[in-house]
């Protein structure tokens, strides 16, 4: 029985549910969110001509469902990453937003064909939001 309780666990655990509850996924996971934020303030997000991006290092892969993150744009010269959550079939997408500052209240990215206002999501704190 007590096998069968860890099992459990850890399927819950290395299961990504973001897309049905985003701010529990992001407290249970939040030492990698860190870890990814920290990639982008050592300027190793790194801009790509790629749709998908940049590729996450291998640790950091179950944080975005394409194992990448995609720098939307920038505000004060500073990268807005994106890690994708779910993408829509022909466009749009949802998923984590990273900022190393204040978003101003107009700052606008292209989801994926989705444009969409930052400060419009969900303030997950540290700079992170859910979009």
């Amino acid at each position: 029985m007590p096998v069968a309780l860890v099992l459990a666990a850890l399927c819950v655990y290395f299961n990504n549910w973001a897309a049905f509850e985003p701010r529990s996924y992001f407290v249970t996971h939040r030492y990698a969110f860190d870890r990814v934020a920290g990639l982008v303030r050592d300027g190793r997000a790194g801009r790509s001509d790629s749709y998908n991006g940049v590729l996450l290092p291998l640790y950091l892969r179950d944080l975005s469902t394409t194992g990448h993150m995609v720098v939307l744009g920038d505000q004060d010269g500073l990268p807005v990453v994106f890690l994708p959550q779910w993408e829509g079939v022909r466009d749009g997408a949802g998923g984590y937003v990273f900022l190393d500052t204040t978003p101003r209240t107009d700052l606008m990215v292209d989801l994926l064909g989705e444009p969409t206002v930052v400060a419009n999501g969900y303030d997950l704190g540290g700079g992170w939001w859910y979009l």
